[in-house]
């Protein structure tokens, strides 16, 4: 399953049950993500650079080095997950996921595919953070501005008392 519609994906970041995943390397987590997701890198940095350093020169070499160590990490995210579950105290069949790389591709598929089989309830961010980010700057491209209004002002200056007036009146 893909999911690429921005305000699903928004409303699940609030909800509880539902979990983000973010598969990049702990570097591209840092630099930027998606709010609200978890970093399980199935490539950690050093991996990542293998990988792509073998790639430019042999793509079928590269992408069974890579199998081979995503194999071995997500055996790992597995016992993340449990843990997360359990930490949470969400029941398993109820919690759901999404998961996403840099692009939607080979790095997120391969977990998707892992816990689709387990009997998670799982899908892919199409497109992976690139697309995501893409649509955040679509957004913000044509938001109006016209109904933005910033409120500001020293402590006890009555901006809650604003606000609250605001909200009455369904601005």
């Amino acid at each position: 399953m893909v999911n690429n519609n921005l305000d699903d994906l928004v409303l699940f970041t609030e909800n509880p049950g539902c979990v983000i995943i973010d598969v990049r390397s702990e570097s591209e987590f840092e630099l930027d993500h998606i709010p609200g997701s978890i970093n399980f890198p199935v490539l950690n940095d050093d991996e990542r650079k293998e990988v792509g350093t073998i790639y430019k020169k042999n793509p079928f070499t590269a992408k069974q080095l890579g199998a081979r160590l995503i194999s071995s990490n997500i055996s790992k995210i597995l016992q993340k997950i449990e843990d997360l579950i359990e930490e949470k105290s969400i029941n398993p069949s109820k919690v759901e996921f999404k998961i996403y790389c840099w692009r939607g591709g080979m790095r997120s598929r391969s977990l998707f595919i892992v816990m689709e089989m387990i009997g998670y309830k799982v899908s892919l961010i199409k497109g992976g953070y690139k697309e995501y980010r893409k649509g955040i700057i679509n957004y913000l491209s044509e938001f109006q501005s016209e109904n933005l209004l910033v409120i500001h002002g020293l402590s006890g200056s009555g901006k809650t008392e604003i606000l609250e007036i605001l909200e009455k009146e369904h601005f």
